[in-house]
């Protein structure tokens, strides 16, 4: 209330207030965070339903897997046991691992130092050379696996880790090199200029300078060549047959003449999906620095 005094007369004018007017941006906002909430919680649903179908499945018995309507049923660990004993998954998964970690680790090595080859010797034209670097890893892996089997099989490489680590490099290091170059022109030159007035090589600053300050983006990089070597199928189904055979080419392992076999496949797929699940857990906030750095 505005109080006005005159000479005889004390006058009260109300003044103006919005009360309705914040009642309804307040109402809108309530609605559009629950509009909100009820969209992700959806997306969410329908999401995480495949994976939780998947996990259930694996501790059901062959007749409860057929009926996805019996959501009552007594669990069993008969599928992740014929998994390891009759299927001897662990030898997979291991070549799995080996392949994932003998790929990775160089490409990362030979990616950092093409990245810093791009963004530190003044290239002419450096984000067109990098952009013709890209383009190798848009060739599907199907295009280059003939000429893969036939070179292997002439040096007698055919079925073996290394071959299956050297094609898989070839995927990977022009990603890794695209994203360590964006990571990389974020550094100022100034503290190469600085590190070189000091007597360091570039070799030093690369590696005791660069390296540490791009920590967050190599593990970006990194956690997604593993899971794109992680879930390679093309390469080691054509390259491989039983020495080096990797997890994603067991598919056919549980589909015979008799049927397909969803309880131990479900099993497989939740074998498979846990080591890169822990991955992320672990390095969830260094992958969210990373990707927020500037590579992405």
């Amino acid at each position: 209330m505005t109080v006005v005094e005159g000479p005889n007369l004390t006058e009260k004018i109300a003044a103006p207030a919005k009360p309705a007017v914040m009642s309804a941006n307040r109402r809108k906002a309530k609605i559009t965070t629950a509009l909100i909430y009820a969209i992700v919680g959806v997306w969410g649903v329908i999401t995480l339903f495949p994976v939780a179908f998947t996990l259930i499945s694996s501790f059901k018995l062959k007749r409860d897997v057929l009926n996805p309507a019996a959501f009552i049923f007594q669990p069993t660990l008969n599928n992740y046991a014929e998994l390891f004993q009759g299927k001897h998954f662990g030898g997979y998964i291991t070549n799995s691992v080996i392949v994932t970690v003998g790929s990775v680790i160089p490409s990362l090595v030979l990616a950092l130092m093409a990245a810093y080859g791009l963004t530190r010797f003044g290239l002419r034209k450096e984000r067109s050379v990098a952009l013709n670097v890209l383009s190798f890893r848009m060739i599907p892996a199907i295009a280059v696996v003939i000429p893969f089997f036939l070179i292997a099989q002439f040096i007698g490489l055919l079925d073996t880790q290394i071959l299956l680590i050297i094609a898989c490099m070839t995927m990977n290091v022009p990603l890794a090199v695209w994203m360590l170059r964006g990571f990389m022109r974020d550094i100022p030159m100034d503290i190469d200029e600085a590190a070189q007035l000091d007597g360091a090589s570039r070799w030093k600053i690369l590696w005791t300078i660069h390296t540490p300050i791009l920590g967050p983006g190599m593990v970006s990089a990194g956690l997604l060549l593993v899971i794109q070597t992680w879930n390679e199928f093309a390469f080691a189904q054509f390259l491989t047959s039983i020495d080096a055979r990797t997890f994603p080419t067991t598919v056919n392992f549980f589909i015979s003449i008799a049927g397909t076999d969803f309880g131990q496949m479900a099993a497989a797929a939740t074998v498979g999906t846990i080591p890169i699940l822990v991955l992320a857990i672990i390095f969830q906030r260094r992958l969210i620095s990373g990707l927020s750095y500037g590579a992405v």
